[in-house]
């Protein structure tokens, strides 16, 4: 059987391998002289070679033997003339050897390099040719010993003005300065103090890293005298044998104990400067450096450590379209000509939020029409062959992932953002800003990376670029009293600055209280800069007025307006909107526009948001819910909208259709897609 799918060169398909293999199998081992590739091309083979010899080498037989006749015959007549030649070289070396010894024997000992054990004992030995270099290493005045070179001009020898370094006078140095302890290296200790001390560099960049995974948690800089600090501090009760809950001894076993010191650990410089002094004994770190600090302390309750997993069967019956009982909360991205990404969150053991959720991601190549899954991103263990469990008992069920956010970064790279939740609780008060990164999100087998932390709080939203940076919303929920949050001052909507180069966040401010004197709800932080540079910000409520709330910054959001109805979205659902900007530079939101989550609604404004005078309504006949829309751009004024359709009943993944300029001209007609749909996968 062959599958002849006349695919292009090269190709990676299995039918081609398939086809491939049962050809090569005739060119090896078939007795044709021809065989025909998979396009149908004529290939000589093996056997074609073979009679091609055979008939060859009756011919040139005979043909080889008279010419090994004609060739013994000139042999001997070489050998002759060789041993003739050889006579007369063997006399020429002779000769040659003769000449080469008188001439060194005029040379004398001038020839090498000398070494005297003191500088009176070279004094006494004067040398005949120039720059002949020497070395006294035994005098008892230290001063004398060194390298020196013979001047014939001055007939005097002369002291190199740098000298090379005497292992043992820097040995002898380092232990009668530092009095070390053990190790060889740069890295010592003093044996009476228990001071640790690193010898750096000069003006280098990096002139001492600390790697963590793929993580640079902290860096020296010499070059600009700078310290940079790029994660979260970790207390001592987490890195020490038998911290329940914690490996991080196993995982990071470069751990060093301290002394109690005022100078316990200290970096310095080769000239002789301190680039960092850790005081254990008054909690301090001293540095005449300057300083980015850009790390949060790690809070006492942490429910997530380590990353999700990328399960990539996706017709694993965990995970498999056809067993899913919840969909829900989807994104969408837009990295190629026709590829886009989506992601949602989903279970097929439970049948809504909570622990065990993962996030799908998948990818279309006609424009968000059809989508083809990709993996799961996923707390929960894979099956042990050796050991198989039910999924409800593995471990990792404790934990979920949260809104799903895909995001495509200047330089190409698709990330996609997650908030997590643990302690086998649907909120567990601290939450966690999460993000991975695909670096080939157009190529024909895409690889995905390996999560990482951004903050131990929170969920985070998308990037936003305001002013030609990039900031990123992250919420810490407070919900309930069934799910207090455990740190206070990291509830309600933060704006930090996003790094996305070096993966960091920076945070830049707290928005208001959005409950009289306080923070409440799940917020799902909006922002968009406006023509004015002013930043609108919209935060989720209640349906009551109009079920969103606007504030806005005029100083790169360091501060905020109180939030206030935004009357002009009224009526409004309490639920997710998204907020934005099209590449024509009109606002853009996308919204339910009624209480009760069913009438999604995409809007243009053309005065920054005042007015929202162009509408579409993408669902205007849904029965259930349909919410939680993200808004990504094709070319010629396409909007692609992805959203979910009654999370738990039909439990469909959709995308809307719709080109910007026939929402302006009231001619819009969406094109709605069902792009996952368990019930008829």
């Amino acid at each position: 059987m062959a599958y002849n799918t006349n695919n292009p060169i090269p190709s990676s398909s299995p039918f081609d391998l398939f086809d491939n293999a049962g050809i090569f199998d005739k060119y090896i081992n078939g007795t044709e002289e021809l065989v025909f590739d998979r396009k149908g091309l004529p290939r000589w083979t093996p056997h074609a070679f073979h009679n091609l010899v055979i008939n060859a080498k009756a011919q040139i037989d005979p043909t080889v033997a008279a010419a090994k006749a004609a060739v013994n015959s000139a042999r001997d007549a070489g050998i002759q003339s060789i041993n003739d030649s050889v006579s007369s070289v063997d006399s020429a070396e002779a000769e040659a050897k003769a000449e080469m010894e008188a001439t060194a024997a005029t040379l004398g000992d001038d020839l090498n390099n000398k070494r005297y054990d003191t500088y009176a004992e070279m004094l006494a030995d004067p040398q005949t040719r120039d720059a002949v270099m020497a070395v006294v290493d035994g005098d008892e005045d230290p001063n004398l010993n060194g390298w020196y070179s013979w001047s014939a001009s001055s007939g005097a020898w002369r002291r190199f003005a740098g000298q090379p370094a005497i292992k043992s006078l820097v040995d002898d140095q380092f232990y009668r300065e530092a009095d070390k302890l053990s190790g060889d290296g740069d890295l010592v200790m003093d044996a009476q103090s228990g001071q640790m001390l690193v010898s750096l560099p000069l003006k280098r960049a990096d002139a001492a890293v600390f790697i963590a995974g793929d993580r640079e948690p902290f860096r020296v800089d010499t070059e600009q005298d700078h310290l940079v600090v790029n994660s979260a501090l970790r207390r001592s009760v987490d890195i020490m044998d038998g911290s329940e809950g914690h490996s991080d001894r196993r995982e990071y076993p470069e751990i060093y104990t301290l002394p109690v010191s005022d100078s316990a650990l200290v970096f310095g410089l080769q000239d002789g400067s301190i680039a960092l002094q850790i005081d254990t004994k008054n909690r301090k770190v001293k540095t005449d450096f300057s300083f980015d600090w850009n790390i949060e302390q790690r809070p006492p309750s942490v429910y997530v450590d380590a990353p999700p997993r990328l399960e990539r069967n996706i017709n694993d019956p965990d995970y498999r379209l056809s067993g899913r009982l919840y969909q829900a909360t989807a994104t969408i991205e837009r990295t190629g000509s026709e590829r886009y990404w989506l992601a949602w969150r989903a279970d097929n053991q439970l049948a809504g939020e909570g622990p065990g959720n993962f996030a799908v991601l998948a990818y279309s190549d006609d424009a968000g029409q059809t989508v083809e899954e990709y993996g799961y991103f996923t707390f929960t263990a894979a099956d042990d062959p050796l050991n198989r469990l039910p999924i409800a008992q593995r471990a990792g069920r404790d934990k979920h992932i949260v809104d799903p956010m895909l995001w495509k970064d200047p330089d190409g790279r698709l990330w996609l953002f997650f908030g997590v939740f643990g302690n086998n609780k649907l909120m567990d008060g601290v939450g966690g800003c999460w993000a991975v990164i695909c670096h080939n999100p157009n190529a024909e087998f895409p690889v995905w990376g390996v999560p990482f932390r951004l903050s131990y709080f929170g969920d985070p939203r998308h990037p936003v670029q305001v002013n030609g940076d990039w900031y990123l919303a992250v919420d810490g929920w407070r919900s309930n009293a069934l799910y207090p949050p455990r740190e206070m001052e990291y509830v309600g909507p933060h704006i930090y600055k996003f790094d996305w180069r070096n993966k960091k966040l920076e945070h830049i401010s707290q928005l208001p209280p959005n409950n009289g004197s306080q923070h409440s709800g799940f917020f799902e932080t909006e922002f968009v800069q406006r023509a004015d540079g002013s930043v609108l910000a919209t935060c989720r409520w209640e349906p009551g007025d109009s079920g969103v709330l606007m504030s806005v910054s005029t100083d790169m959001m360091k501060s905020w307006t109180p939030w206030t109805n935004y009357l002009a979205l009224a009526p409004s659902s309490s639920s997710r909107i998204w907020l934005g900007r099209s590449p024509s530079g009109r606002m853009l939101i996308c919204w339910n526009h009624d209480i009760n989550r069913k009438t999604l609604t995409l809007a243009l404004s053309d005065d920054e948001g005042t007015t929202w005078p162009h509408q579409v309504v993408l669902e205007p006949n849904s029965v259930g819910q349909v919410t939680y829309p993200i808004v990504t751009f094709g070319d010629d004024g396409l909007i692609l909208i992805a959203y979910d359709n009654e999370r738990t009943a039909k439990r469909q993944i959709r995308t809307a259709r719709v080109i910007e300029q026939e929402v302006v001209a009231g001619t819009s007609v969406p094109v709605i897609k069902t792009v996952s749909d368990p019930l008829n996968p």
